[in-house]
């Protein structure tokens, strides 16, 4: 079965250079669209880490309040949380022009509500 996600992941990528921009697929245990912008995304298509979605449910059980995901790169984390809990604010960082857009665009496509990302790099130093 992954074999196929996997070859659904490498056609969704061929054609997202031609004509393809987003793609529905599972993740989890829940349905989501993906925007597919010239192969970026593709690897929201095969869900992965899947031992850190089972921490996470943990962790959210155990606390209240906002999630900070620092480094979103293409909001991996963002679908993982909106697997167990639609409500709760996430604030992404992440300090790539490109992969800011695709995030935007994956809060677009899915409704999201509580979801912010910043065009920033968080750091203990201030420096370049």
């Amino acid at each position: 079965m992954k074999i196929f996600r996997k070859i659904k992941r490498e056609i969704v990528v061929g054609l997202s250079k031609i004509c393809l921009k987003k793609t529905r697929s599972r993740y989890l245990s829940k349905v989501f669209e993906f925007p597919i912008l010239y192969g970026m995304g593709r690897g929201s298509l095969v869900p992965a880490e899947l031992w850190m979605g089972e921490c996470l449910e943990i962790f959210l059980s155990l606390k209240e309040g906002v999630v900070l995901d620092i480094g979103s790169n293409v909001g991996i984390y963002l679908i993982k949380l909106r697997v167990f809990d639609e409500e709760r604010a996430y604030y992404g960082f992440e300090p790539n022009p490109a992969c800011i857009f695709y995030c935007n665009e994956l809060i677009r496509l899915n409704n999201f509500k509580n979801s912010y990302f910043f065009p920033l790099a968080v750091s203990d130093k201030n420096e370049i």
